[in-house]
């Protein structure tokens, strides 16, 4: 049985109607994999997101929903350049978080350069409860990597 991979994203584009556009479109495709009760195809043959959500603020776009197993980089290279596609991207992130594998995460593109900041599975907490804060761990932890 796969992880599921939670993500986050959160979209700027260029303008407020490249956004509407887009969040129309995917609600269409959204409606369709509900209806067939599967996952919905974002760009990349090995991806689909499932309980898929979205929202939008003028030109940002909020995405919210899950994945079978964490991304690697060449599968965020085809879901933004789908993206691109679609919509005139101007700023790009999207936050993962796979605690099975010990994933948890940030891809950002700025419009030039993707990046993948990540916590070291080596810095996880560990503990229950009150005890694991990952997220004091990855503001202190934290790595980034160049992706291109």
């Amino acid at each position: 049985m796969a992880n599921n991979c939670f993500v986050n994203i959160d979209i700027t584009t260029i303008t407020a109607i490249d956004a509407g556009r887009f969040c129309r479109k995917f609600k269409a495709a959204k409606k369709a994999a509900d209806e067939k009760e599967v996952g919905m195809y974002i760009g990349c043959q090995n991806r689909y997101l499932f309980d898929a959500k979205i929202d939008r603020n003028g030109d940002r776009i909020f995405i919210s929903g899950w994945v079978k197993w964490g991304f690697i980089d060449a599968e965020v290279w085809m879901f933004l350049v789908w993206l691109m596609k679609e919509a005139g991207i101007k700023d790009f992130r999207m936050h993962y978080d796979e605690g099975g594998a010990l994933l948890y995460g940030e891809y950002h593109y700025d419009g030039r350069t993707l990046n993948d900041r990540y916590l070291p599975q080596e810095h996880f907490p560990t503990g229950e409860g009150d005890d694991v804060d990952i997220e004091k761990a990855f503001e202190e932890h934290g790595e980034i990597r160049y992706i291109g």
